[in-house]
């Protein structure tokens, strides 16, 4: 699983993070196919793209995570989920309200690519 923002993204696809930015869906989608992998594009709508060309899409809305350190966070919870054995796919994106106790998500909605 990679969870890059657009300047690292950029730089794994060799393009400059302006580019990402206008193209995040195509790019992210790119990604995950050529990584093979799940690829979550951080920024105000974070996007959550499989190897199978499935996107979830998490609306934007919270300017707090903009700040250092919340990359290290998921991190730790994606780790934390993989640990158990969860599944790193978007159709699979939709934690508890129990597991993640204390943390507000917002629903995602998610979109299969044409």
């Amino acid at each position: 699983m990679l969870t890059p923002h657009a300047g690292e993204l950029g730089r794994l696809l060799e393009l400059p993070s302006a580019e990402i930015d206008a193209h995040r869906l195509e790019h992210v989608l790119a990604a995950a196919a050529r990584a093979q992998a799940v690829v979550v594009l951080k920024g105000d709508d974070t996007l959550v793209a499989d190897a199978d060309g499935r996107v979830g899409i998490s609306r934007g809305g919270a300017p707090a995570l903009a700040t250092a350190g919340t990359g290290d966070v998921l991190a730790g919870v994606t780790g934390a989920f993989l640990a158990k054995a969860l599944t790193p796919s978007p159709r699979h994106a939709r934690p508890s309200r129990r597991t993640c106790s204390r943390v507000r998500l917002r629903r995602a909605r998610w979109v299969r690519r044409a």
